[in-house]
């Protein structure tokens, strides 16, 4: 398989169906791409709604998260039967639109009829039949259930990100199952708490509903991570969005290949610069924004009315040892992997004051990968990846996402951070989630950052 192809215009879904499959992977390159896209243009995504959703932001969430991830993994296009849920949009961003319509601006087909054999996500209604998954929310907790199983979360807190959560874990299970990468995924119930990252998400627990959000934040990044972090952030409740500003950093342009991994990525702006693009999609929901278009280095820093708050969505080790975390109110670092056994692969690093130094965390320089997510990697088979990149899946980044902006939204009521932190889709139930001293809101507040939150 020594053919080239062009990384710029390259599905790289298609080259997790190559080195999923032996068979595949010793045919010519052009024979096997065409297989492989063939596969990935069979698989379809339905989705059902029950009348509850019309009274819950986090399933309406779930519901949007869900079309907007599964339109760019499921490549037979993601389906709905409008039959009596045509109710208002309450996800903050979206309120200006019915549910309906909203659905169908990301991307979501109307179909009288379901596909035979084809999982179909319930939201807010019961599974009845065993290609029928339960999807369940609310504020801080997401999950799924399967046919023949049942669980039940309370109502409240009631806002976006638990949504964000159960829209990317039911999207990514589902794409896992029907690809045959995880093909007992829907064998239990599965889910997580992003309040308390140890508990089981179907237990009773003592969430705080979040009382105060950034009012400035700093995005480095705008791959398939940062575009996740934006698209998650515009639906927090803020009161006033004309008063939040969200610095926007990267350097890079859109590609044809971002497409499928991207949530705010449209064949149309090919050519783009990500942080135009980035920029415009918050802008459009009524944040203010600034755009930094030069790559991070150690001669950032932010000035006095500058957000202390960053979190990365980085791809270099090189870049990662320039992070200055001590002049940073709070930094978090997330890392993916990208290759067949790790694409799906999650590691986070807070770095709260107290914490370990970037350097000392990368210490390897000849390591291009995030440290979390090279630890798994050592654990399994290193297939390579094909045109020199990375795999990268849309859900895996909106999962990402909502770990991230949870560590926020616990510093800002003085909860308990997790300085470290792994997951992975295909091992839901082996989060290493490591404990770190309690938030001191008071320095949050009162510190550097006194203008950095807003409560709603």
């Amino acid at each position: 398989m020594n053919a080239s192809i062009d990384p710029d215009k390259y599905n790289r879904l298609i080259t997790l169906i190559i080195e999923r499959d032996k068979y595949l992977s010793k045919l010519d390159l052009p024979e096997a791409i065409e297989m492989a896209l063939g596969e990935l243009t069979s698989l379809k995504l339905q989705i059902r709604i029950g009348q509850e959703a019309k009274e819950s932001i986090a399933q309406q969430a779930a519901i949007l998260t869900a079309i907007n991830c599964g339109k760019r993994a499921f490549m037979g296009g993601v389906y709905f039967n409008n039959i009596g849920f045509d109710f208002p949009c309450l996800v903050p961003g979206f309120r200006d639109k019915s549910l309906v319509e909203v659905m169908a601006s990301l991307g979501a087909k109307d179909h009288d009829s379901q596909f035979e054999g084809e999982i179909t996500l319930c939201f807010s209604c019961i599974p009845e039949n065993e290609n029928e998954i339960q999807v369940l929310s609310n504020g801080w907790r997401g999950g799924v259930i399967p046919f023949g199983f049942s669980g039940k979360l309370p109502c409240n807190p009631d806002f976006a990100l638990g949504g964000v959560l159960a829209g990317s874990m039911a999207t990514g299970f589902s794409f896992l199952y029907k690809t045959k990468l995880a093909p007992r995924i829907f064998d239990k119930p599965q889910g997580l708490s992003l309040w308390d990252l140890n508990s089981h998400w179907l237990d009773e627990g003592d969430e705080q509903e979040p009382t105060l959000l950034p009012e400035k934040l700093w995005i480095v990044g705008l791959g398939h991570l940062g575009q996740a972090y934006a698209w998650t952030i515009s639906q927090l409740p803020y009161l006033n969005r004309s008063q939040v500003e969200i610095t926007l950093q990267d350097f890079d342009v859109l590609v044809e290949a971002n497409y499928n991994s991207g949530m705010l990525c449209d064949i149309l702006n090919v050519g783009s610069r990500k942080t135009r693009i980035v920029s415009d999609w918050l802008e459009t929901k009524g944040f203010r924004t600034k755009i930094v278009e030069r790559p991070f280095d150690a001669t950032i820093v932010p000035y006095e009315n500058e957000s202390g708050i960053i979190i990365n969505g980085l791809d270099s080790i090189s870049t990662r040892q320039q992070l200055k975390p001590d002049i940073f109110d709070l930094m978090i670092d997330c890392g993916l992997g990208g290759s067949i056994g790790t694409f799906d692969s999650i590691a986070i690093h807070n770095f709260n004051k107290g914490t370990a130094s970037p350097n000392e965390i990368w210490s390897n320089t000849t390591s291009l990968k995030h440290k979390g997510v090279e630890q798994l990697e050592n654990k399994l088979i290193n297939c390579g990846t094909l045109a020199e990149k990375a795999i990268s899946t849309a859900f895996v980044g909106t999962l990402s996402s909502t770990l991230v902006i949870a560590e926020l939204l616990r510093a800002f009521v003085g909860a308990h951070s997790y300085s470290e932190l792994s997951y992975s889709f295909r091992s839901p139930e082996e989060v290493l989630a490591k404990r770190g001293l309690d938030y001191d809101k008071s320095i949050l507040i009162n510190g550097v950052a006194k203008s950095l939150f807003n409560t709603y």
